[in-house]
């Protein structure tokens, strides 16, 4: 969540922990799809990604720094996650 001059109104890990799962509610909201419908969630960033453990190391563009993004996903959705760095997500 960001105001008018792009500046997150939530800071920090856990504030990029409310972003994402806000937007993501907004986005199954807004599109009428049921949760029952997804398969799983994948994901992919820059930075150095511990894919087996889900975990972002470190990602300098979005200043985290060993953020469980994996966890933090199959706790609130209880859906297979996959996690990978961007560059490797790109080849495949």
């Amino acid at each position: 969540m960001v105001n008018l001059n792009d500046e997150s109104l939530a800071k920090g890990q856990s504030g990029t922990t409310v972003n994402i799962l806000f937007f993501i509610n907004i986005l199954l909201t807004e599109n009428k799809v049921e949760q029952g419908r997804i398969k799983g969630i994948g994901g992919a960033t820059a930075g150095i990604i511990d894919s087996e453990e889900k975990i972002i190391n470190y990602t300098n563009n979005l200043g985290l720094k060993s953020f469980s993004i994996g966890s933090m996903f199959q706790e609130n959705f209880q859906l297979p996650v996959k996690l990978s760095n961007d560059a490797n997500a790109t080849a495949i």
